[in-house]
């Protein structure tokens, strides 16, 4: 480990502050992680390039064992920077001492999805706001998906409050970027249901069969879905009931709920009993 970055004119902590914004991200092709779990995840996919430290705000022994891992194993520059000059790079109001350059994150193709046979996928189509894109990232990851395929997003991949509100996920679950006419082209060779979710469907979307090849479709939460994605034959309109005043929920909350109810038809058969 160098000496301790002390100034906030470090060359080193102004390119750090000058990350937070996209066009230096996609000048440089690089990114900030900030966060243990977040930092964690990236490490271990391979996609750190260097790692900054400042003790001063590490909350538990788990933050030091993280920064002896990482020395020990030498497999990066780790930088130790004063309190003050953290303040300047820290994204957080509840700072915990790490922050990280991260790596473009492994190409994905179709390839990937070649030899499943009822695969789980979660697609989304213009996603506006960075902090519903890392939910769903999230809730993908949870639920084992196999890839959440992104459509043209309206927002950065690499936006710090994506990859924060994904704490991580946008590192393991596979991401495929996209566009309409690609994915259209190669679901139509597989044949995949398209359970195209829209609070104006006639059918709730747990009477639908997700236990076939299915790709649960959502787009964002300001404009919906283009009228494309309801006049496709592979296509299944779906709702989530509302029974309240709210006539729907926010995109991140529906997609989970609906990658649960995938994931609950794909576990218990319908003579199961629920404890």
């Amino acid at each position: 480990m160098d000496d301790i970055l002390s100034s906030r004119k470090n060359p080193r902590i102004q390119f750090l502050d000058k990350l937070k914004k996209r066009s230096a991200r996609d000048e440089h092709k690089l990114y900030l992680v900030e966060g243990l779990r977040e930092l964690m995840r990236a490490y271990q996919a391979h996609c750190l390039r260097e790692i900054y430290c400042c003790p001063a705000y590490f909350s538990s022994p788990e933050y030091h064992a993280f920064r002896k891992h990482l020395l020990s194993e030498a497999l990066i520059p780790v930088y130790e920077v004063s309190a003050y000059a953290f303040e300047k790079i820290s994204l957080r109001e509840g700072m915990d001492g790490l922050m990280g350059i991260g790596l473009p994150l492994p190409s994905r193709d179709w390839q990937l999805l070649d030899h499943l046979a009822a695969p789980l996928l979660l697609v989304v189509d213009h996603i506006e706001k960075p902090g519903n894109l890392g939910a769903m990232m999230r809730s993908a990851d949870a639920v084992g998906a196999d890839a959440m395929i992104v459509l043209d997003p309206s927002t950065d991949l690499y936006n710090p409050h994506c990859i924060r509100a994904s704490q991580g996920a946008i590192f393991s679950i596979p991401v495929i970027l996209t566009h309409f006419q690609e994915w259209e082209h190669y679901s139509q060779t597989k044949e995949w249901q398209w359970i195209v979710m829209t609070p104006h469907a006639k059918v709730d979307f747990w009477s639908i069969d997700m236990t076939r090849a299915t790709a649960i479709i959502l787009g964002s939460e300001k404009d919906g879905l283009a009228d494309h994605w309801f006049q496709h034959s592979l296509s299944k309109s779906a709702k989530i009931p509302q029974r309240g005043l709210s006539d729907s929920l926010n995109v991140s909350v529906a997609a989970a709920v609906a990658l649960y109810e995938a994931v609950r038809q794909r576990t218990y058969s319908a003579t199961d009993v629920a404890l």
